[in-house]
């Protein structure tokens, strides 16, 4: 059976997915994951999901993974909606900025459930000029 979540996220079948900060109920909110593969603590992984859920979370997710995030790679940072029964210091408009320091940029975002929003980046050497 197809996921419709990862789809919506870009992530084909067969791809290497590391997750950081990995919420327990990970399989209720992304689905089944029996069409990829889980990896952990590995530099070789297709598409990279970051669960942050606060300002500090980002940050030290940045500091170790930004510079494993090639041309290629599908990258998702989660963070929790405004009015979701998770409290958090992440703000959609206020701290994307931080991206820049790491030469990344956002470049989409897509709805997930009640309680999380996706925002995909990618490096800025990647961005289309228009």
């Amino acid at each position: 059976m197809e996921n419709l979540l990862l789809k919506k996220l870009q992530i084909k079948v067969d791809f290497k997915i590391n997750i950081v900060y990995e919420p327990q109920n990970i399989k209720e909110i992304i689905g089944s994951t029996n069409q990829v593969s889980l990896v952990s603590e590995d530099d070789n992984f297709d598409a990279l999901l970051i669960f942050a859920i606060s300002k500090a979370d980002f940050d030290q997710a940045l500091n170790s993974y930004a510079n494993k995030i090639k041309p290629k790679t599908i990258c998702w940072i989660f963070y929790p909606k405004a009015k979701s029964a998770l409290s958090s210091d992440l703000n959609l408009m206020q701290n994307w900025q931080d991206l820049k320091k790491f030469n990344l940029t956002p470049c989409g975002s897509a709805a997930v459930n009640d309680i999380w929003t996706a925002l995909r980046i990618k490096p800025e050497s990647e961005m289309k000029k228009s």
